[in-house]
């Protein structure tokens, strides 16, 4: 396996975690569960129109709505990149969703900022979302030790 190879996995590892998070804040904010759903999937990522769709709907939407589409414009950030993921590649896009979840049971109930479903966002992260994303980093780190290792042994050979 190459060093890009190693790169690429443990994005899609991250990308798979966080497509997670946005399609769970979906549903927990209703309205653009389907759109969401249809700009996060493997085809979406591949068409060139779906980054003017997430364009052209930031303008109509309110903050919660928007919070959601922003943390699918990261999510294809984070698609299109070719280096190493960090933490903060994809602490916004969690943020955005904590926020929108947040805002959007604001508007609906009342209940706003620390509101049970947005406590129910913030507990589905920590217990499905990170955890998983915290497995691809420690996979990462150990798969390019054994790169390094591997790279070593060619060399004395």
């Amino acid at each position: 396996m190459t060093d890009q190879q190693i790169k690429n996995e443990h994005r899609d590892r991250v990308i798979h975690a966080c497509r997670l998070a946005i399609n769970h804040a979906g549903r927990l904010c209703g309205a653009m569960q389907g759109f969401v759903e249809r700009l996060t999937s493997d085809e979406a990522f591949g068409r060139p129109d779906s980054l003017v769709k997430i364009e052209d709907c930031k303008f109509k939407l309110d903050s919660a709505e928007l919070h959601l589409i922003q943390a699918v414009e990261k999510l294809y950030g984070l698609h299109r990149k070719k280096k190493s993921l960090d933490h903060h590649h994809y602490t916004d896009l969690l943020m955005l969703l904590w926020h929108g979840v947040g805002d959007c049971l604001d508007r609906r109930n009342g209940a706003g900022f620390n509101g049970p479903l947005q406590s129910g966002e913030q507990k589905y992260q920590d217990e499905v979302v990170l955890p998983l994303i915290k497995q691809s980093f420690e996979t990462f780190r150990a798969d390019q030790r054994e790169l390094k290792k591997q790279t070593s042994l060619d060399r004395i050979l």
